[in-house]
């Protein structure tokens, strides 16, 4: 049965406004993606990212401000300070030569006993706090923590020095002098194992706090590291929209050009 001129108009106008729906419908695919997607990807995502990349460089900072101070420390109460055979070693040397005061010629082997105490244990002390002097910190209290380190290195320090120029020029110094000297090496002595005690204690109180900031910094890791990914993903679902849109738009254009081929 042959179509009426009526029909064909009809199925004309049919056809044109699918094909006027199908247009749209690919613009408006189209411009959701593009400006969905593309919209994220061109001006969000390098906000969200280049904030959640400073937290990480801030985080980052902190763990290395953290893992240094602990090392730092970690030289001071594990070294020389800690070694109760040095200080026994001493404390062994100073009573030897309180006990030979009175002598006029230092005893031979007390003379190399000394002298080799100090030639061991000088390096080492130099060593430790070099290594101490070493760490960049940026935290005032841990700052003002390794300064006391330091400090107390420069007390035994100068105490050793002490006790080598005494040995050293033992027989040109007088009984008053050598007392003197003595007297004076165990008031150093004193001060800085009481001085060792308060930075002892000052170092435990901060290692606390640290453990109290460790929970809270570990949770804080956590967080940026979820919060990175969020970022990603959604990155990735807006590219993602663009590719479907645009493969959407593809196939249903050739779908369009095909049908109009075919009219």
């Amino acid at each position: 049965m042959k179509k009426t001129k009526q029909q064909s108009q009809r199925a004309s106008l049919s056809d044109k406004i699918l094909d006027q729906s199908i247009s749209l419908f690919i613009s408006f695919v189209l411009t959701t993606a593009l400006i969905g997607g593309g919209g994220y990807i061109l001006t969000q995502y390098p906000v969200e990212k280049n904030a959640i990349d400073r937290k990480i460089k801030d985080y980052s900072s902190v763990a290395t401000e953290m893992r240094r101070f602990n090392d730092m420390e970690s030289i001071f109460i594990t070294g020389w300070f800690a070694d109760k055979r040095a200080w026994r070693e001493e404390e062994q040397l100073f009573q030897n030569l309180t006990d030979n005061v009175a002598e006029q010629t230092i005893n031979p082997t007390i003379r190399e006993d000394v002298l080799t105490w100090i030639n061991t244990t000088l390096p080492r002390l130099k060593s430790e706090r070099g290594r101490i002097a070493g760490y960049i910190l940026v935290d005032e209290v841990e700052r003002s923590l390794q300064e006391d380190f330091l400090k107390q290195y420069d007390i035994v320090l100068n105490r050793i020095k002490s006790i080598d120029e005494m040995v050293r020029n033992w027989d040109e110094l007088k009984r008053k002098s050598r007392d003197e000297h003595l007297s004076l090496i165990q008031d150093a002595t004193l001060s800085s194992m009481e001085n060792l005690q308060a930075l002892i204690s000052k170092s435990e109180q901060l290692r606390d706090q640290d453990r109290a900031k460790l929970t809270d910094f570990e949770q804080k890791g956590i967080e940026l590291s979820t919060e990175k990914q969020v970022i990603a993903n959604k990155a990735y679902l807006a590219l993602t929209g663009i590719v479907i849109g645009l493969a959407l738009a593809f196939f249903v254009g050739r779908a369009v050009i095909r049908k109009g081929a075919e009219r």
